[in-house]
């Protein structure tokens, strides 16, 4: 077993923090593993950890795989306006690096702070642009935070062993690194061949999924860390009207 850090680096949610054994461990990742109707919530909830942390000064690498950088921004805007000026002002200060993918139509980045991939980019290609562009965001001594919408969107794109072979690399640089982040991908709509090399590849895995009662309710569950401490129950997993990440 994989020695603890000595530190971990928290989120804003202390009951998301205690869940997964103290917060973030630097070089380590975590995958949510979805069902259909509880994917939107933890992509919501790994959008807004990414918030946080850009807010609190961490450098930032967001992967969008369904919008162009703009279009969210504008939603943010509308939406959150406090969010959307933390990140335009990470992006001016160089913390910020945008991950475009498969926009229609094909999206022609307009900030250094972006890069854009189609289906056309080999695996090799986007690790390596990708890289480069953490080399030179701006750190302050803080490690990366990352974050990917959606492995199964990639999947939509690419052969399931082109998304395997490009986030094996990325995953091999974070964890040199020491960066830390979060991906969900969603077991319905992904191959069953990918689900499976995914939650061997990440080094903690947490599933989770969806109860239709009288209000629709979503479970959260860890089956696989490297941190001793994290939980062994099945919780309750919610936003707020704020989007921040409950469990009970």
């Amino acid at each position: 077993m994989k020695k603890l850090p000595r530190s971990f680096i928290e989120t804003s949610s202390k009951s998301l923090d205690k869940f997964i054994g103290g917060g973030f461990q630097p070089g380590s990742s975590w995958l949510f593993v979805t069902d259909h109707e509880a994917e939107s919530a933890a992509v919501s909830a790994i959008c807004m950890m990414s918030f946080n942390f850009v807010a609190r000064g961490y450098p930032t690498l967001i992967m969008a795989t369904r919008h162009s950088w703009p279009t969210s921004m504008e939603s943010y805007r509308k939406a959150i306006p406090d969010i959307a000026e933390t990140l335009g002002r990470a992006s001016k200060e160089g913390r910020l690096l945008v991950a475009n993918f498969f926009t229609t139509p094909k999206y022609k980045p307009i900030l250094s702070s972006e890069l854009y991939f189609d289906s056309m980019f080999y695996s090799t290609e986007v690790v390596r642009e990708m890289t480069n562009g953490l080399k030179a965001i701006k750190t302050g001594g803080k490690p990366i935070f990352w974050r990917l919408s959606s492995v199964s969107d990639l999947a939509r794109h690419w052969p399931e062993g082109k998304v395997a072979d490009t986030l094996e690399s990325l995953l091999a640089w974070f964890h040199k690194n020491n960066a830390i982040g979060v991906a969900t991908i969603n077991q319905e709509l992904a191959p069953e061949m990918l689900v499976k090399r995914m939650t061997s590849l990440f080094p903690n895995v947490a599933y989770v999924n969806t109860e239709l009662k009288e209000n629709v309710e979503h479970n959260i569950w860890i089956t696989k860390s490297i941190n001793l401490k994290a939980s062994a129950m099945k919780r309750k997993f919610m936003l707020t009207s704020k989007y921040k990440v409950l469990l009970k």
